[in-house]
Protein backbone atom coordinates (compact mmCIF):
# COMPACT_ATOMS: atom_id res chain seq x y z
CA UNK A 1 0.00 0.00 0.00
CA UNK A 2 2.70 2.47 1.08
CA UNK A 3 4.88 1.58 -1.91
CA UNK A 4 1.93 2.10 -4.27
CA UNK A 5 1.21 5.54 -2.77
CA UNK A 6 4.87 6.49 -3.14
CA UNK A 7 4.81 5.48 -6.83
CA UNK A 8 1.63 7.50 -7.38
CA UNK A 9 3.19 10.57 -5.75
CA UNK A 10 6.30 10.23 -7.93
CA UNK A 11 4.11 9.98 -11.04
CA UNK A 12 2.18 13.11 -10.01
CA UNK A 13 5.41 15.04 -9.43
CA UNK A 14 6.68 14.04 -12.90
CA UNK A 15 3.36 15.02 -14.47
CA UNK A 16 3.42 18.32 -12.61
CA UNK A 17 6.92 19.00 -13.95
CA UNK A 18 5.71 18.14 -17.48
CA UNK A 19 2.77 20.54 -17.13
CA UNK A 20 5.14 23.32 -16.02
CA UNK A 21 7.32 22.71 -19.09
CA UNK A 22 4.26 22.76 -21.34
CA UNK A 23 3.07 26.05 -19.85
CA UNK A 24 6.52 27.51 -20.59
CA UNK A 25 6.33 26.27 -24.19
CA UNK A 26 2.87 27.82 -24.56
CA UNK A 27 4.05 31.12 -23.05
CA UNK A 28 7.03 31.28 -25.38
CA UNK A 29 4.74 30.59 -28.34
CA UNK A 30 7.20 28.19 -29.99
CA UNK A 31 4.89 25.61 -31.56
CA UNK A 32 7.80 23.54 -32.88
CA UNK A 33 9.64 23.10 -29.58
CA UNK A 34 8.92 19.83 -27.80
CA UNK A 35 9.81 18.52 -24.37
CA UNK A 36 11.56 15.25 -23.65
CA UNK A 37 9.67 12.63 -21.63
CA UNK A 38 11.21 9.31 -20.65
CA UNK A 39 9.45 6.26 -22.11
CA UNK A 40 9.01 4.90 -18.58
CA UNK A 41 6.90 7.97 -17.80
CA UNK A 42 5.09 8.07 -21.14
CA UNK A 43 3.97 4.43 -21.04
CA UNK A 44 2.27 2.21 -18.51
CA UNK A 45 2.41 -1.58 -18.55
CA UNK A 46 -0.89 -3.40 -19.04
CA UNK A 47 -0.76 -7.20 -19.03
CA UNK A 48 1.43 -8.23 -22.01
CA UNK A 49 1.92 -4.79 -23.58
CA UNK A 50 2.31 -1.07 -22.87
CA UNK A 51 -0.08 1.82 -23.37
CA UNK A 52 0.36 5.57 -23.43
CA UNK A 53 -0.30 6.97 -19.97
CA UNK A 54 -3.97 8.06 -20.13
CA UNK A 55 -3.15 11.40 -18.47
CA UNK A 56 -1.03 12.40 -21.47
CA UNK A 57 -3.90 11.58 -23.82
CA UNK A 58 -6.77 13.05 -21.78
CA UNK A 59 -4.91 16.31 -21.21
CA UNK A 60 -3.82 16.60 -24.87
CA UNK A 61 -0.14 16.57 -23.94
CA UNK A 62 1.17 14.32 -26.75
CA UNK A 63 1.58 17.27 -29.11
CA UNK A 64 4.02 18.90 -26.66
CA UNK A 65 6.27 15.84 -26.34
CA UNK A 66 9.14 14.96 -28.65
CA UNK A 67 7.92 11.65 -30.10
CA UNK A 68 10.50 11.44 -32.89
CA UNK A 69 12.76 9.12 -30.90
CA UNK A 70 9.98 6.83 -29.56
CA UNK A 71 9.57 3.48 -31.39
CA UNK A 72 6.34 2.55 -29.57
CA UNK A 73 7.61 -1.04 -29.32
CA UNK A 74 4.86 -3.31 -27.95
CA UNK A 75 2.67 -0.25 -27.27
CA UNK A 76 -1.05 -0.35 -28.03
CA UNK A 77 -1.66 2.79 -30.10
CA UNK A 78 -5.09 1.91 -31.51
CA UNK A 79 -7.36 4.94 -31.59
CA UNK A 80 -4.69 7.48 -30.64
CA UNK A 81 -5.00 10.96 -32.14
CA UNK A 82 -1.48 12.05 -33.14
CA UNK A 83 -2.57 15.27 -34.90
CA UNK A 84 -0.39 18.20 -33.89
CA UNK A 85 2.49 15.94 -32.82
CA UNK A 86 5.94 16.29 -34.27
CA UNK A 87 7.23 13.62 -36.64
CA UNK A 88 6.79 10.46 -34.66
CA UNK A 89 9.34 7.65 -34.65
CA UNK A 90 6.67 4.98 -34.63
CA UNK A 91 7.76 1.69 -36.16
CA UNK A 92 4.59 0.04 -37.53
CA UNK A 93 6.16 -3.42 -37.32
CA UNK A 94 6.82 -3.05 -33.58
CA UNK A 95 3.53 -1.63 -32.27
CA UNK A 96 1.31 -3.97 -30.29
CA UNK A 97 -0.37 -6.49 -32.62
CA UNK A 98 0.95 -4.51 -35.64
CA UNK A 99 -2.14 -2.33 -35.38
CA UNK A 100 -2.60 1.37 -36.01
CA UNK A 101 -6.38 0.99 -36.27
CA UNK A 102 -8.40 4.18 -35.91
CA UNK A 103 -5.32 6.36 -35.36
CA UNK A 104 -5.36 9.91 -36.63
CA UNK A 105 -2.04 10.58 -38.35
CA UNK A 106 -3.17 13.69 -40.23
CA UNK A 107 -0.28 16.05 -40.88
CA UNK A 108 2.30 13.53 -39.63
CA UNK A 109 5.29 12.82 -41.85
CA UNK A 110 5.37 9.14 -42.81
CA UNK A 111 8.91 8.08 -43.64
CA UNK A 112 9.32 6.01 -46.82
CA UNK A 113 11.50 3.70 -44.73
CA UNK A 114 8.60 2.63 -42.51
CA UNK A 115 7.41 -0.90 -43.22
CA UNK A 116 3.61 -1.21 -43.16
CA UNK A 117 3.58 -4.82 -44.43
CA UNK A 118 0.55 -6.53 -42.85
CA UNK A 119 0.01 -3.61 -40.45
CA UNK A 120 -3.68 -3.00 -39.77
CA UNK A 121 -4.49 0.65 -40.63
CA UNK A 122 -8.26 0.31 -40.95
CA UNK A 123 -9.95 3.48 -39.78
CA UNK A 124 -6.64 5.36 -39.83
CA UNK A 125 -6.56 8.91 -41.20
CA UNK A 126 -3.56 10.28 -43.09
CA UNK A 127 -3.13 13.65 -44.79
CA UNK A 128 -0.68 15.70 -46.77
CA UNK A 129 2.45 16.70 -44.88
CA UNK A 130 3.27 19.51 -47.32
CA UNK A 131 5.62 17.27 -49.28
CA UNK A 132 4.70 16.91 -52.98
CA UNK A 133 6.02 13.34 -53.03
CA UNK A 134 3.75 12.26 -50.17
CA UNK A 135 1.15 10.55 -52.34
CA UNK A 136 3.81 8.54 -54.21
CA UNK A 137 5.47 7.58 -50.95
CA UNK A 138 2.14 6.59 -49.39
CA UNK A 139 1.37 4.42 -52.41
CA UNK A 140 4.51 2.33 -51.96
CA UNK A 141 4.61 2.51 -48.16
CA UNK A 142 1.01 1.48 -47.56
CA UNK A 143 0.78 -0.97 -50.45
CA UNK A 144 1.09 -4.04 -48.19
CA UNK A 145 -0.88 -2.63 -45.24
CA UNK A 146 -4.31 -3.94 -44.25
CA UNK A 147 -6.78 -1.17 -45.11
CA UNK A 148 -10.42 -0.71 -46.10
CA UNK A 149 -12.82 2.10 -47.06
CA UNK A 150 -12.45 3.60 -43.56
CA UNK A 151 -8.73 4.27 -44.13
CA UNK A 152 -8.41 7.75 -45.62
CA UNK A 153 -5.82 10.02 -47.13
CA UNK A 154 -6.89 13.69 -47.31
CA UNK A 155 -10.42 12.41 -46.69
CA UNK A 156 -10.37 10.03 -49.67
CA UNK A 157 -10.70 6.31 -48.88
CA UNK A 158 -7.58 4.31 -49.75
CA UNK A 159 -9.83 1.82 -51.54
CA UNK A 160 -10.70 4.56 -54.07
CA UNK A 161 -7.05 5.45 -54.49
CA UNK A 162 -5.47 2.00 -54.60
CA UNK A 163 -8.36 -0.43 -54.96
CA UNK A 164 -9.43 -3.05 -52.47
CA UNK A 165 -6.81 -4.52 -50.16
CA UNK A 166 -5.57 -7.82 -51.52
CA UNK A 167 -4.43 -10.34 -48.96
CA UNK A 168 -0.90 -10.98 -50.09
CA UNK A 169 0.20 -13.67 -47.69
CA UNK A 170 -3.07 -15.51 -47.03
CA UNK A 171 -3.36 -13.78 -43.66
CA UNK A 172 -6.74 -13.38 -42.03
CA UNK A 173 -8.46 -10.02 -42.12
Amino acid sequence: QEENEKAQKEALVKLSDALKQINELRKNGNSKERMHVEEDDLFITVEDHKEINPLYIEMGLLKFINLSYVTFENVNVEGIDFRGCNDIGINPQLVYKKSLRNCNMEGIYISPFKDFTEVDIRGCKFSDDNNPKTIDRMNTTLDDAIYDETTTYNGIPLTKMYGEFKHKRNKKN
